[in-house]
């Protein structure tokens, strides 16, 4: 159920798309700098199965929206750490690739006005989707927490998990 990148042609070392990342077949990781947006703590995979993992295929496990294609965009290392401009990237990234739905089910630094541009500009883009959602979750700590709190100004609303 991964989204697949149709204009890229995997292994082949090329940008075919032309859009700066070589053999983006699935997604990106702006923290590595290359194309494989590889889950080394395991996160976004279990979040991606909380989201999209298939009904009645033999595996115990259930998602939510089982007719997902879900397209991996990393910027943070195994430990959690990255930069909020690579999370920019991922964002746009997204939203250049036709993404609906963004789970941003991470905690950011400060305020940055790029990451609140960002959201915005992926709230109000261009093109064929009739609805966007940038949805924020937070599943530790007491209060929201940006970006969640800066989700909540702009719509009204944010998940909160847990703690």
């Amino acid at each position: 159920q991964m989204w697949r990148n149709p204009e890229e042609i995997p292994g082949n070392g090329v940008d075919d798309d032309g859009d700066g990342y070589v053999d983006n077949v699935s997604g990106i990781s702006t923290f590595n700098r290359w194309s494989a947006p590889d889950d080394e703590s395991g996160h976004g995979t279990h979040a991606a199965g909380t989201i999209g993992a298939a009904a009645n295929d033999g595996h115990p496990h259930v998602g939510v929206a089982w007719k997902v294609r879900l397209m991996a965009c990393k910027f943070l290392d195994p430990d959690g750490f990255g930069f909020t401009s690579d999370a920019v990237r991922c964002i746009d990234f997204a939203v250049l690739k036709g993404a609906k739905i963004i789970n941003a089910s991470w905690v950011s630094g400060p305020y940055s006005q790029s990451l609140f541009d960002a959201i915005a500009r992926s709230k109000n883009r261009q093109g064929d989707c009739e609805k966007f959602d940038f949805v924020a979750l937070e599943s530790v700590g007491k209060y929201f927490d940006y970006p969640v709190a800066l989700y909540r100004v702009q719509n009204g609303h944010a998940v909160r998990v847990g703690g």
